[in-house]
């Protein structure tokens, strides 16, 4: 069992190498079921490195073999054939695993169009379809790009230190809090902004990833489905002694050495002469395991980020901290003195008259508000008093002796 990506890409290389000197050596042994023209055309179209190139080349030397994509929708189960053009420029595409959706996975075959009853085009078409197979299973071990960066972070993280630093030689006022509380405020726009921006980044790339584990998937699983119909298109009938005797066709000693080469030798049986099974428990165990190394740089990421984003968090926390720390100090040392300037003028140092102390009260509060308070207010609430009766308390008052 391959332990890296890479050891899975060698794997598919070697058996791609190995596939194309078996193929060669067993077309050696058609001598004349094909001309040496179409023989060269078709192995210079079959080593070539990508599947791309190898298109080309079998379309530009008219090799009558043409390439067939039939879409499969994971789940309706629905098979949506598509032209030859548009499947080509499907897969032609650089970004081609991104162009379908995530449950959409394309399946290439090669059939030949020249209507020629040639058992071997007919073979060849089968080769070329399991060599197309192993070029896509190569392409989906290369490395998913991602746009996941932690420039935004790293800039709030500094901007929160740097404030926590400073704060250490601050002098203590209002337009420090004010200062230090626009930056922080700054500061945090840009930790929302760039937390956003990761968040909605990691989660593309793992969206990117389920659906390059779903394609290898359903990918390994065709290239099982071909090797077995290819195994088994060609019958070994040959006498039961001398099936027992000599060593098997070299069709299927070819596609034994490709399997071994890709799933090594415990991880397929041939249950019969004529056939070849690949265990399912081996198919599993190379699935998890790519599946595995798939989402090691995404949880790689998902846990750094979230070691960014604790450490951009603490600090804040610290600095929004010290801001309101030396806030709510400078209001109550504000209100402190109102008190002591109030308690200054209740009680004061010398003793004062009833008069003097309600004039301290009303230069406390306010003279407007003590007397529109206390004064009017207690005038207003007095009983009005008539010109005669005030005659009357007049002259009762002079009669006693009060004016």
């Amino acid at each position: 069992m391959f332990l890296t990506i890479n050891d899975l890409q060698s794997q598919i290389q070697l058996a791609k190498k190995r596939l194309y000197v078996l193929a060669k050596n067993w077309l050696d042994t058609q001598k004349e079921a094909i001309n040496s023209k179409d023989k060269a055309n078709w192995l210079n179209a079959f080593q070539a490195s990508t599947k791309e190139a190898m298109q080309e080349q079998l379309k530009a030397t008219g090799f009558p073999l043409i390439r067939n994509a039939i879409l499969v929708n994971q789940s309706e189960d629905e098979l949506q054939q598509h032209s030859l053009e548009q499947s080509s420029s499907l897969i032609h595409s650089e970004n081609f695993p991104e162009q379908f959706n995530s449950r959409t996975v394309p399946r290439v075959i090669y059939v030949c169009h020249s209507g020629e009853n040639n058992q071997v085009i007919k073979r060849l078409c089968q080769l070329t379809t399991l060599m197309e197979q192993l070029h896509t299973l190569e392409e989906l071990t290369f490395e998913v790009q991602t746009n996941v960066h932690f420039r935004g972070l790293n800039l709030a993280y500094r901007m929160a230190r740097s404030i926590n630093k400073e704060w250490r030689d601050v002098e203590k006022g209002r337009e420090t809090v004010e200062y230090y509380a626009e930056r922080l405020q700054i500061a945090e726009k840009q930790y929302k902004l760039a937390s956003d921006f990761c968040h909605e980044c990691l989660g593309i790339y793992k969206e990117q990833l389920d659906a390059r584990i779903m394609y290898f998937n359903e990918s390994l699983n065709f290239f099982v489905e071909c090797l077995a119909a290819t195994f088994s298109s060609v019958k070994d009938d040959r006498y039961w002694l001398t099936k027992f005797l000599l060593p098997s066709l070299p069709w299927h000693s070819m596609l034994n050495e490709v399997a071994t080469w890709l799933f090594t030798t415990n991880g397929f049986t041939n249950p019969t002469i004529d056939s070849i099974e690949v265990n399912r428990s081996h198919l599993k165990a190379i699935t998890e395991q790519f599946a595995k190394l798939m989402m090691a740089p995404f949880c790689s990421l998902e846990k750094e980020l979230q070691g960014k984003i604790e450490k951009v968090e603490n600090e804040q926390k610290i600095a929004r901290e010290n801001v309101y720390a030396m806030s709510s100090e400078l209001d109550i040392v504000i209100h402190m003195q109102s008190q002591r300037k109030l308690a200054a003028l209740l009680f004061p140092a010398q003793p004062l008259s009833m008069l003097g102390f309600f004039q301290g009260v009303a230069a406390a509060m306010g003279r407007d508000y003590f007397y529109s308070t206390f004064i009017k207010g207690n005038q207003s609430q007095e009983p009005r008093i008539t010109d005669d009766e005030k005659s009357l308390i007049e002259a009762s008052n002079y009669s006693n002796g009060l004016h």
